[in-house]
């Protein structure tokens, strides 16, 4: 039995939605768009992004605003829960 190619979907939601309709049997997508489609999800890979602030812009409110929300319990279990991240050290400052 040959491969068959699929034309490429341009961003994980169309992608995930060929899935679900049956045009491929797999794809590489987001925890949440396949909850939002009812898809199963198989992690591939975990990554980690770190946010990086020039020590002079340490002091502005929109900065500080940011660092308070992303200490809010609340906020990282919303994050948990509509995308599935890991929010272990969300919110934890390096100097």
């Amino acid at each position: 039995m040959g491969m068959v190619c699929v034309r490429p979907a341009f961003g994980h939601l169309p992608a995930a939605r060929r899935v679900q309709t049956g045009e491929a049997d797999c794809c590489i997508a987001t925890s949440c768009v396949a909850r939002i489609l009812g898809l199963g999800f198989i992690p591939l890979v975990s990554r980690r992004y770190d946010l990086v602030v020039h020590r002079r812009h340490l002091h502005l409110p929109q900065v500080q605003a940011l660092f308070n929300t992303l200490a809010l319990a609340a906020f990282r279990r919303e994050l948990e829960r509509i995308g599935g991240y890991d929010t272990t050290i969300t919110g934890r400052r390096l100097m």
